[in-house]
């Protein structure tokens, strides 16, 4: 997205956890592209905009047991895979 936009950002601190990117965002280290859902973590002076275009996607994995026979697996698969409407559009943040 950033390249897309005419510039290539400096990487400083990284971070895998979504609570430590935002906390590094509130302690004024950086910003950082994060899906809508991240929106529910609320710090002190940390803000969520919306980018437009919004066609920026990211590709995402699910693990389990292959013999797991729980119906809340098999529930939630069923909804990953899109197989069981949300009831949320992707606009919802």
């Amino acid at each position: 997205m950033c390249r897309s936009a005419g510039f290539e950002p400096r990487l400083g601190r990284q971070a895998i956890e979504w609570q430590t990117v935002c906390a590094l965002v509130e302690a004024g280290l950086g910003v950082s592209l994060a899906p809508a859902s991240i929106r529910r973590i609320r710090l002190k002076g940390v803000a969520y905009r919306r980018i437009e275009p919004n066609d920026a996607r990211t590709a995402v994995a699910a693990a389990w047991r292959r013999d797991d026979r729980n119906p809340l697996v098999t529930r939630f698969l069923e909804v990953a895979r899109g197989e069981i409407p949300t009831g949320r559009s992707e606009a919802d943040p």
